[in-house]
Protein backbone atom coordinates (compact mmCIF):
# COMPACT_ATOMS: atom_id res chain seq x y z
CA UNK A 1 0.00 0.00 0.00
CA UNK A 2 0.98 3.23 -0.66
CA UNK A 3 2.19 5.81 1.75
CA UNK A 4 -0.21 8.27 -0.39
CA UNK A 5 -3.46 8.72 0.20
CA UNK A 6 -4.40 10.90 -2.94
CA UNK A 7 -2.36 11.74 -5.53
CA UNK A 8 -3.17 14.51 -7.86
CA UNK A 9 -1.34 14.46 -11.43
CA UNK A 10 -1.63 17.38 -13.57
CA UNK A 11 -5.07 18.34 -12.98
CA UNK A 12 -6.62 20.70 -15.12
CA UNK A 13 -9.84 22.87 -14.73
CA UNK A 14 -11.18 25.15 -17.39
CA UNK A 15 -14.19 27.28 -17.34
CA UNK A 16 -16.46 28.53 -20.08
CA UNK A 17 -17.89 31.94 -19.67
CA UNK A 18 -20.19 33.42 -22.43
CA UNK A 19 -18.28 31.31 -25.23
CA UNK A 20 -14.91 32.11 -23.73
CA UNK A 21 -13.18 29.84 -21.89
CA UNK A 22 -10.14 29.96 -19.33
CA UNK A 23 -8.31 28.02 -17.26
CA UNK A 24 -8.41 27.97 -13.46
CA UNK A 25 -6.74 25.07 -12.35
CA UNK A 26 -3.23 24.52 -15.32
CA UNK A 27 -1.23 20.85 -14.31
CA UNK A 28 -1.69 21.05 -10.62
CA UNK A 29 0.12 17.75 -8.67
CA UNK A 30 0.42 16.88 -5.57
CA UNK A 31 0.15 14.41 -3.24
CA UNK A 32 -1.13 14.11 0.43
CA UNK A 33 -0.03 11.38 3.05
CA UNK A 34 -2.19 8.94 4.96
CA UNK A 35 -2.53 11.10 8.09
CA UNK A 36 -0.98 14.43 6.86
CA UNK A 37 -1.77 17.95 7.58
CA UNK A 38 -1.72 19.18 3.92
CA UNK A 39 -2.18 23.14 3.09
CA UNK A 40 -2.93 24.90 -0.22
CA UNK A 41 -3.00 28.99 -0.34
CA UNK A 42 -2.90 31.30 -2.51
CA UNK A 43 -5.04 34.76 -3.35
CA UNK A 44 -8.88 34.57 -4.04
CA UNK A 45 -9.50 33.44 -7.23
CA UNK A 46 -6.42 30.92 -7.57
CA UNK A 47 -7.99 28.55 -7.67
CA UNK A 48 -7.91 26.55 -4.54
CA UNK A 49 -11.60 25.82 -4.00
CA UNK A 50 -11.68 25.00 -8.02
CA UNK A 51 -9.63 21.98 -6.55
CA UNK A 52 -11.34 21.29 -3.63
CA UNK A 53 -14.56 20.38 -6.36
CA UNK A 54 -12.38 18.26 -8.26
CA UNK A 55 -11.26 16.28 -5.86
CA UNK A 56 -15.16 14.95 -5.16
CA UNK A 57 -16.15 15.70 -8.89
CA UNK A 58 -18.70 18.06 -7.79
CA UNK A 59 -17.33 20.77 -10.09
CA UNK A 60 -20.72 22.71 -11.70
CA UNK A 61 -21.00 24.48 -14.87
CA UNK A 62 -19.43 26.34 -16.33
CA UNK A 63 -16.62 24.67 -14.60
CA UNK A 64 -15.07 21.04 -16.37
CA UNK A 65 -11.76 18.72 -15.33
CA UNK A 66 -10.58 18.96 -19.09
CA UNK A 67 -7.15 16.86 -17.89
CA UNK A 68 -5.47 14.99 -15.08
CA UNK A 69 -6.13 12.58 -12.75
CA UNK A 70 -7.04 11.97 -9.42
CA UNK A 71 -6.78 8.74 -7.16
CA UNK A 72 -7.90 7.95 -4.10
CA UNK A 73 -5.55 4.52 -2.70
CA UNK A 74 -4.86 4.42 -6.58
CA UNK A 75 -8.13 4.43 -7.72
CA UNK A 76 -8.26 7.30 -10.50
CA UNK A 77 -12.41 9.03 -9.06
CA UNK A 78 -12.29 10.99 -12.61
CA UNK A 79 -12.73 7.67 -14.51
CA UNK A 80 -14.79 5.88 -11.89
CA UNK A 81 -18.57 5.62 -12.84
CA UNK A 82 -20.94 7.64 -10.55
CA UNK A 83 -22.31 4.81 -9.11
CA UNK A 84 -18.96 3.83 -7.43
CA UNK A 85 -18.15 7.49 -6.89
CA UNK A 86 -21.17 8.10 -4.40
CA UNK A 87 -19.88 5.03 -2.33
CA UNK A 88 -16.84 7.01 -1.43
CA UNK A 89 -18.05 10.59 -1.36
CA UNK A 90 -18.38 11.37 1.55
CA UNK A 91 -17.51 8.71 3.39
CA UNK A 92 -13.69 8.14 2.47
CA UNK A 93 -13.88 11.87 1.31
CA UNK A 94 -15.74 14.71 2.98
CA UNK A 95 -16.81 18.97 4.80
CA UNK A 96 -17.05 17.24 7.86
CA UNK A 97 -15.88 14.27 10.63
CA UNK A 98 -19.73 12.32 11.15
CA UNK A 99 -19.03 9.35 8.74
CA UNK A 100 -14.76 9.37 9.69
CA UNK A 101 -14.01 10.09 6.00
CA UNK A 102 -9.87 9.14 5.58
CA UNK A 103 -9.74 12.81 3.95
CA UNK A 104 -11.18 15.76 5.00
CA UNK A 105 -11.18 18.78 3.02
CA UNK A 106 -11.31 22.22 5.28
CA UNK A 107 -11.43 25.20 2.71
CA UNK A 108 -11.25 28.67 4.45
CA UNK A 109 -13.15 27.44 7.80
CA UNK A 110 -11.69 30.22 9.84
CA UNK A 111 -12.47 32.76 7.50
CA UNK A 112 -13.40 36.28 9.25
CA UNK A 113 -13.02 34.73 12.73
CA UNK A 114 -10.53 36.76 15.18
CA UNK A 115 -7.55 35.05 16.05
CA UNK A 116 -8.32 33.50 19.49
CA UNK A 117 -10.99 31.30 17.54
CA UNK A 118 -9.00 30.79 15.12
CA UNK A 119 -6.11 28.75 17.59
CA UNK A 120 -9.27 27.27 19.00
CA UNK A 121 -10.04 25.78 15.99
CA UNK A 122 -6.74 24.58 15.00
CA UNK A 123 -5.74 23.12 18.56
CA UNK A 124 -8.97 20.94 18.33
CA UNK A 125 -8.22 20.39 14.28
CA UNK A 126 -4.76 18.65 15.66
CA UNK A 127 -6.80 16.68 18.62
CA UNK A 128 -8.92 15.47 16.62
CA UNK A 129 -6.54 14.50 13.45
CA UNK A 130 -4.54 12.63 16.06
CA UNK A 131 -7.03 10.47 17.96
CA UNK A 132 -8.90 9.17 14.19
CA UNK A 133 -5.50 9.56 11.99
CA UNK A 134 -7.59 11.38 9.02
CA UNK A 135 -5.88 13.28 6.85
CA UNK A 136 -6.64 16.91 5.59
CA UNK A 137 -6.32 19.52 2.92
CA UNK A 138 -6.59 22.53 4.60
CA UNK A 139 -7.41 25.43 2.07
CA UNK A 140 -7.02 28.98 3.39
CA UNK A 141 -5.05 32.52 1.96
CA UNK A 142 -3.83 32.92 4.63
CA UNK A 143 -0.38 31.41 4.95
CA UNK A 144 0.56 32.07 8.56
CA UNK A 145 -2.34 30.08 9.64
CA UNK A 146 -1.05 26.65 7.97
CA UNK A 147 1.71 27.18 9.07
CA UNK A 148 0.88 26.46 12.25
CA UNK A 149 -1.22 23.20 11.27
CA UNK A 150 0.20 21.65 8.07
CA UNK A 151 3.01 19.32 7.76
CA UNK A 152 3.85 20.33 3.97
CA UNK A 153 2.41 23.59 2.20
CA UNK A 154 1.91 24.15 -1.74
CA UNK A 155 1.30 27.94 -2.65
CA UNK A 156 -0.98 28.30 -5.99
CA UNK A 157 -0.79 31.49 -8.14
CA UNK A 158 -3.36 31.99 -11.03
CA UNK A 159 -4.27 28.23 -11.17
CA UNK A 160 -0.58 26.97 -10.80
CA UNK A 161 1.32 25.34 -7.80
CA UNK A 162 4.80 28.25 -7.67
CA UNK A 163 6.12 26.33 -4.36
CA UNK A 164 5.99 23.11 -1.99
CA UNK A 165 7.87 22.51 0.61
CA UNK A 166 7.89 21.06 4.37
CA UNK A 167 6.04 23.55 6.69
CA UNK A 168 8.98 24.29 8.77
CA UNK A 169 11.32 24.32 5.38
CA UNK A 170 8.77 26.89 3.93
CA UNK A 171 8.72 29.10 7.45
CA UNK A 172 12.53 29.69 7.26
CA UNK A 173 13.63 29.23 3.84
CA UNK A 174 10.74 30.05 1.40
CA UNK A 175 11.90 30.82 -2.67
CA UNK A 176 9.14 32.17 -4.62
CA UNK A 177 8.84 35.94 -4.76
CA UNK A 178 5.38 35.40 -4.16
CA UNK A 179 5.85 33.10 -1.22
CA UNK A 180 7.85 35.65 0.38
CA UNK A 181 5.16 38.17 -0.39
CA UNK A 182 2.21 36.06 1.65
CA UNK A 183 4.77 35.93 4.59
CA UNK A 184 4.72 39.55 4.63
CA UNK A 185 1.08 40.04 4.11
CA UNK A 186 -0.09 38.67 7.57
CA UNK A 187 0.72 38.93 10.59
CA UNK A 188 2.31 35.64 12.51
CA UNK A 189 -0.31 33.98 15.55
CA UNK A 190 2.34 34.46 17.75
CA UNK A 191 6.15 35.47 17.40
CA UNK A 192 7.42 39.07 17.65
CA UNK A 193 5.58 42.29 15.66
CA UNK A 194 6.65 43.05 12.17
CA UNK A 195 6.02 45.22 9.55
CA UNK A 196 4.00 44.02 6.95
CA UNK A 197 5.15 44.41 3.18
CA UNK A 198 2.27 42.66 0.78
CA UNK A 199 2.29 42.63 -2.99
CA UNK A 200 1.74 45.00 -5.17
CA UNK A 201 -0.73 44.86 -8.34
CA UNK A 202 -3.35 42.05 -8.37
CA UNK A 203 -3.69 38.80 -10.12
CA UNK A 204 -3.84 38.26 -13.58
CA UNK A 205 -7.24 37.73 -15.38
CA UNK A 206 -6.87 34.29 -15.83
CA UNK A 207 -8.97 34.57 -19.62
CA UNK A 208 -5.79 36.28 -20.52
CA UNK A 209 -2.79 35.76 -18.57
CA UNK A 210 0.58 37.15 -18.99
CA UNK A 211 3.18 35.60 -21.00
CA UNK A 212 6.01 33.76 -19.22
CA UNK A 213 6.02 33.30 -15.65
CA UNK A 214 2.06 34.66 -14.99
CA UNK A 215 3.63 36.70 -11.59
CA UNK A 216 6.26 38.20 -13.38
CA UNK A 217 4.13 41.79 -13.39
CA UNK A 218 4.19 41.62 -9.72
CA UNK A 219 7.48 40.28 -9.43
CA UNK A 220 9.84 42.68 -7.38
CA UNK A 221 13.19 41.01 -9.23
CA UNK A 222 11.50 40.86 -12.89
CA UNK A 223 13.10 44.68 -13.79
CA UNK A 224 15.45 43.86 -16.76
CA UNK A 225 18.61 44.43 -15.16
CA UNK A 226 19.72 40.85 -16.08
CA UNK A 227 18.29 41.21 -19.69
CA UNK A 228 18.90 37.17 -20.22
CA UNK A 229 16.83 36.32 -16.95
CA UNK A 230 14.21 39.34 -17.67
CA UNK A 231 13.88 37.78 -21.63
CA UNK A 232 12.98 34.13 -19.90
CA UNK A 233 10.74 35.64 -17.07
CA UNK A 234 8.67 37.36 -19.67
CA UNK A 235 8.67 34.75 -22.03
CA UNK A 236 9.16 30.98 -20.60
CA UNK A 237 6.66 29.49 -18.14
CA UNK A 238 8.80 28.68 -15.54
CA UNK A 239 8.10 24.74 -14.66
CA UNK A 240 8.01 23.55 -11.14
CA UNK A 241 11.49 21.37 -10.04
CA UNK A 242 12.63 20.19 -6.76
CA UNK A 243 15.15 22.49 -5.39
CA UNK A 244 16.09 20.49 -2.16
CA UNK A 245 14.87 17.35 -0.98
CA UNK A 246 10.53 17.80 -0.68
CA UNK A 247 10.85 21.59 -1.66
CA UNK A 248 9.70 22.68 -5.12
CA UNK A 249 9.67 25.94 -6.52
CA UNK A 250 8.41 27.03 -10.25
CA UNK A 251 11.37 30.22 -10.83
CA UNK A 252 13.62 30.97 -13.34
CA UNK A 253 15.83 32.51 -10.64
CA UNK A 254 16.03 29.44 -8.33
CA UNK A 255 18.88 27.05 -9.03
CA UNK A 256 18.95 23.13 -7.28
CA UNK A 257 21.00 23.00 -4.25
Amino acid sequence: MSDNLLEIEKLTVDYLVDKSEFRAVKEVSFNIGRGEIFGLAGESGCGKSTIAYAITRLSKPPAWISGGSIRLDGQDLLRMPERDLQKIRWKRIGMALALRPELVIMDEPTTALDVVVQREILQQVRELQAELGFAVLFITHDLSLLLEIAHRIAIMYAGEIVEEAPAARLRTDPRHPYTVGLLGSFPPLHGPIERLTGIPGAPPDLSAPPSGCRFHPRCRYCTGEDAALHARQVSERPVLRVISPGHRVACHREKVE
